[in-house]
């Protein structure tokens, strides 16, 4: 389409739409066409309708090795992948305990308060991360909460390390969460499993058997996707 049909679809003036041509070119929602004369859908809508199939063949792939760290555990675990500058559940299992942690499809949270969504974070490339820092704002969400990109950033350097991300009632008082992200073959971040607990069950034994979980399911995944 020209600039000119797109004005008239739009119904907006062809001076106002410049700038808003040349935002979706430069960031691949838009291309321009060969002539020079008119724009075509950009590779941004072709990685966005990928990543759509994909999050639909992680979640199936993930479900029934999230109920295998949940039978470990015995607590409430979560499947979380990125969404902007938070993390959205898309697949759960609760714990079998009768004082857990409820995690439900659709929740979101920042980045910086799950421990699923710093095990994404750390795992981003640099470029993302310094996206993502300057564009969030720290909210006082519990007295615990991360208050600064400086303690993020710390943090962050040892989850990249370790692999192993952790929160202690950033998000909700009395909870405790671990999380590993999941790797493609190509480095990618496809997501992120978290488990949560409440503070009172949280020891060292605990923490030994979520880690040991995550460890191994991590490593199942990682496997399975290599091999489809």
């Amino acid at each position: 389409m020209s600039h000119a049909e797109i004005a008239a679809e739009l119904k907006i003036p062809k001076s106002s739409l410049t700038q808003l041509l040349k935002t979706l070119v430069a960031r691949d929602w838009l291309a321009q066409s060969d002539d020079k004369r008119g724009y075509r859908l950009g590779k941004a809508f072709s990685r966005l309708a990928k990543a759509k199939g994909q999050a639909g063949d992680i979640v199936a792939l993930c479900q029934p090795i999230l109920s295998e760290i949940s039978n470990a555990t015995h607590e409430s675990v979560g499947l979380h992948m990125l969404r902007g500058t938070e993390t959205e559940v898309v697949a759960t299992v609760p714990s079998s305990e009768r004082l857990n942690i409820s995690m439900r499809v659709g929740d979101r949270a920042p980045l910086y308060a799950l421990s699923a969504g710093k095990a994404i974070l750390a795992k981003l490339p640099v470029e993302m991360q310094e996206e993502y820092f300057s564009n969030v704002e720290f909210l006082p969400l519990t007295p615990k909460a991360k208050s600064s990109p400086e303690q993020l950033r710390i943090e962050l350097e040892v989850i990249c390390r370790e692999g192993i991300a952790y929160t202690f009632e950033e998000f909700t008082v009395g909870c405790a969460g671990m999380a590993r992200a999941i790797i493609s073959p190509a480095g990618e971040v496809l997501g992120a499993i978290n488990v949560a607990t409440p503070i009172v069950r949280y020891d060292k034994a605990k923490r030994s058997a979520i880690k040991e979980a995550l460890d191994n399911a991590i490593h199942k995944i990682e496997q399975l996707i290599s091999s489809s």
